[in-house]
């Protein structure tokens, strides 16, 4: 059964009444929010209003490292469709193989703790998502590689300290089964922003005149 407190639930209702175009409205019910995404589609989400316990923390943090895996995969091979250096390509194409098995991983996480399975929000990735699209659109295609790889440390760097909180909670919990499976993703996203890191040095450094 899931843990949690009373919490904000969103459900898709009517086209072209109520709230958000008429998509969807707030009950106060339930465990997930489910997020309207036309024609009746409902993806669920769950929303705290209150953190009670340090449990329901590691839940909902749990929950948005599952977004964030999978949103991941989607910025990744976006990445690997801009990028045109074939180092660039190889690099990120490599990493999106390896982090296919990341949000199975947090899946199995929830598993082992005996919680429902549920994504929580990550707007922090959302942003990155949309920040990195900004950068492509707005790049000449010279700098394109550049700028995918400064995106892509950026969003190590969080998936790093995503998986660092987790791994201390669930140590915390005295679940150190959870804290070795979390561990797996956590060093996976280390050796990817070593070789992000390593091909921006190898790469030659953009070089412009000084002044904008």
């Amino acid at each position: 059964m899931p843990i949690g407190s009373e919490l904000l639930v969103e459900r898709s209702l009517h086209p072209g009444r109520g709230t958000n175009n008429g998509r969807t409205a707030v009950l106060r019910r339930g465990f997930t929010a489910a997020y309207g995404l036309g024609n009746g589609g409902i993806r669920q989400t769950k929303v705290f209003e209150r953190f009670n316990t340090p449990q329901e923390v590691c839940n909902y943090r749990l929950g948005a490292a599952l977004k964030m895996e999978r949103a991941i995969l989607e910025i990744l091979e976006v990445n690997v469709k801009n990028a045109a250096n074939d180092l660039v390509v190889e690099l990120l194409g490599s990493h999106l193989e390896e982090s296919r098995s990341h949000a199975p991983t947090v899946e199995s996480a929830f598993g082992l703790l005996g919680w429902e399975i549920s994504d929580s929000a990550c707007p922090v990735i959302d942003a990155f998502e949309k920040e990195g699209e900004t950068h492509i659109k707005k790049a000449e295609a010279t700098l394109v590689d550049a700028i995918v790889l400064q995106d892509a440390a950026e969003i190590e760097h969080y998936e790093i300290g995503v998986y660092e909180n987790l791994i201390v909670s669930a140590r915390a919990m005295h679940r150190h089964d959870v804290a070795e499976l979390l561990q797996r993703n956590a060093a996976s996203e280390r050796a990817a922003l070593d070789r992000i890191m390593a091909l921006q040095a190898e790469l030659a450094p953009v070089r412009g005149t000084g002044s904008i």
